[in-house]
């Protein structure tokens, strides 16, 4: 079942045992515990879940959800596109981020 979520770029199942078993499957990979597990700091986690609510995030945006400057705002942001979790939109001064297709194909 891990293997399958990671071909299919879910996060891997919950196992839990409580008067019984149960797997509980998340269809989003970008939610909280996934970011948190990935090392990303409060800031960045703010970054990922406002894009994914509002489809996008600016480097204006990422500075007031969390009051840095564009510089760090900039910074914080590039981590996020080599992480594979944002991915880079537009050209100067319109570029955006949104979330990155997670979805990855076997080639076996």
């Amino acid at each position: 079942m891990q293997s399958a979520s990671a071909d299919a770029g879910i996060p891997e199942p919950v196992f839990q045992e409580d008067q019984g078993f149960s797997v509980i499957f998340r269809k989003d990979m970008f939610n909280r515990d996934y970011l948190v597990r990935e090392g990303l700091s409060e800031r960045q986690i703010s970054a990922v879940l406002y894009a994914r609510e509002n489809g996008k995030i600016t480097n204006a945006d990422y500075q007031r959800i969390a009051d840095v400057s564009a510089a760090t705002a900039r910074r914080d942001l590039k981590n996020l596109v080599g992480r594979n979790i944002l991915e880079m939109k537009g050209v100067r001064k319109g570029i955006y981020y949104v979330l990155k297709n997670t979805v990855h194909t076997s080639s076996t």
